[in-house]
C-alpha cells in the first residue's frame, strides 16, 4: 500500500518524532502507529528547513555546511549576498512543494489530500540591521504566504490568521463544527471577514516584548518596554543572538530600532483601516480570553537544536 509516509524523507513524527518532540516538548504523547493502517482523516506533517539560516548551506557540500547560524553569520556579511541564498532557497522550497504535489498524483493520492504550504513565521533579511527572526515584531515577520491546495472548493485570496488553519482544514475534510472551543479562527470556506483585524506578539525572547494589530495594509505595534528593557535586548543582539555578527557590522541600521516606540508605547506601520483606539481594544479583547501560560522543561538536546535554529541565545 502506497502512503504519504513512505513517500518523503521528512515526514511527520513517525520518522524523527525523537528529536521533535524533545523540542516540542510532548515526549511520549504521541503512540507508536504502523501508518499503513491509519484510517483517513489523518494528518501528515513535513518540516522543510531549506528557508531556515543558513540559508547557503549545502548538506551534500562540505564546503556549504556551517556550525549552525552563528557560524554563517560570522561568515556572512553582504546582505546581497544573504537575500539571494534565501531567495534560492525559497525557490527550492516550492520546487519541493511541486514535487511533492506530483507524487502525490503518481499515487493516486492527491484527490483525497489537503495539502496546506505555510510558515511559522517571516523573516528579516537585514531590515533593521537585524536578521533571522524572534528579535521584535514587524510586518516581515508578522506576514506569512499559506496555501491551501484542495479541489474541493476555491478559496479567494485574502489575509488570514494562522488559527484559521485548523478550523478550515476540519471543514474541508467533513469535519465541520469540530474545531476546539480554545480555537478562535474562522472556516474560510464559509466565512471570509476581510474587514477582522490579526494579532501577533513577540515576548520573553531578548528582553523586548511587543503585541500588535494587523490588517491587510499595516498595523498598530504596543510597548510597555523600559530603557534598561531595550539595553538588555541591544545587549543580546550584538552578543549572544545567532545573527550578532551581522548586526554589529551594520551598527549605523540597527541603532534607529533599539528605543523605537517606548516613549510613544506604541508605533504605527503601514497605512491600516483602523485606528489606534480600535487596535487597543481590540488587544485587550486577546489578552482578555488569553489561556494561561504552560511552561515545561526542555531536555539538553532539545535545547541544543533550539539554540542551534536561533530561537534561544546561543552562549
Amino acid at each position: 500500500m502506497w502512503t504519504v509516509f513512505d513517500a518523503f524523507p521528512n515526514t511527520s513524527f513517525h520518522r524523527n518524532r525523537g528529536s521533535l518532540e524533545n523540542v516540542l516538548g510532548i515526549t511520549g504523547s504521541v503512540e507508536d502507529a504502523d501508518p499503513t493502517e491509519l484510517e483517513p482523516p489523518f494528518v501528515a506533517i513535513e518540516r522543510d528547513l531549506v528557508t531556515h539560516a543558513p540559508f547557503g548551506e549545502r548538506p551534500e557540500d562540505e564546503d556549504q555546511r556551517f556550525d549552525g547560524n552563528r557560524a554563517y553569520f560570522s561568515e556572512r556579511r553582504s546582505r546581497s549576498t544573504i537575500v539571494s541564498e534565501y531567495e534560492h532557497a525559497s525557490e527550492r522550497a516550492v520546487e519541493r512543494l511541486e514535487q511533492r504535489m506530483a507524487t502525490l498524483r503518481e499515487r493516486g493520492l492527491l484527490d483525497d489530500t489537503l495539502v496546506i504550504f505555510t510558515a511559522d513565521h517571516g523573516e528579516i533579511l537585514g531590515e533593521y540591521g537585524l536578521m533571522t527572526h524572534g528579535s521584535h515584531v514587524c510586518p516581515e515577520l508578522v506576514r506569512v504566504p499559506t496555501i491551501f491546495c484542495t479541489d474541493e472548493v476555491t478559496l479567494d485570496e485574502q489575509v488570514i490568521s494562522q488559527a484559521d488553519i485548523v478550523p478550515t482544514a476540519l471543514s474541508l475534510a467533513g469535519r465541520g463544527g469540530s474545531t476546539p472551543v480554545d480555537i478562535s479562527g474562522l472556516d474560510l470556506t464559509e466565512n471570509a471577514d476581510r474587514g477582522r483585524l490579526m494579532f501577533a506578539e513577540s515576548r520573553g525572547i531578548g528582553y523586548r516584548h511587543e503585541w500588535s494589530a494587523w490588517d491587510a495594509e499595516g498595523g498598530y505595534i504596543f510597548t510597555e518596554d523600559t530603557v534598561v528593557d531595550r539595553l538588555k535586548w541591544f545587549y543580546r543582539q550584538l552578543g549572544p543572538s545567532c545573527s550578532a555578527p551581522y548586526s554589529r557590522h551594520n551598527l549605523l541600521e540597527f541603532l534607529p530600532v533599539v528605543f523605537e516606540g517606548i516613549l510613544e508605547g506604541h508605533r504605527r506601520v503601514g497605512n491600516p483601516n483602523f485606528d489606534k483606539a480600535q487596535a487597543e481594544s481590540f488587544c485587550a479583547d486577546v489578552f482578555a480570553g488569553e489561556v494561561n501560560e504552560q511552561r515545561r522543561e526542555i531536555t539538553d538536546e532539545g535545547r541544543e537544536r533550539l539554540e542551534r535554529l536561533g530561537y534561544l541565545d546561543e552562549l
